[in-house]
């Protein structure tokens, strides 16, 4: 790996990643987070994606991670119970 080319790369993209990240989530610190796990991911197959598009392959990792997030804490429903409080 190039890690000066990854460098730049990921610093002239971390503005516009972070600014999507943050529409995603509404938090910036998710968004934060969110960044730096698809610059991780990025770097790790960074010799095949140079040169193609590796910021389209962050934004998609962005959005994918948070769908992820997203399941993982969605509340699941519980049957309501009709009839009246229990009784001992």
């Amino acid at each position: 790996m190039d890690s000066q080319d990854f460098t730049a790369w990921a610093a002239g993209v971390e503005r516009r990643l972070l600014r999507s990240a943050y529409l995603l989530t509404g938090d910036l610190h998710r968004a934060e987070d969110l960044v730096q796990e698809a610059f991780v991911k990025v770097a790790l197959r960074w010799d095949r994606l140079r040169d193609g598009n590796p910021t389209a392959y962050a934004r998609t990792i962005l959005v994918r991670d948070q769908i992820s997030w997203w399941r993982r804490r969605r509340e699941t429903p519980v049957e309501e119970i009709h009839g009246g409080a229990a009784t001992s």
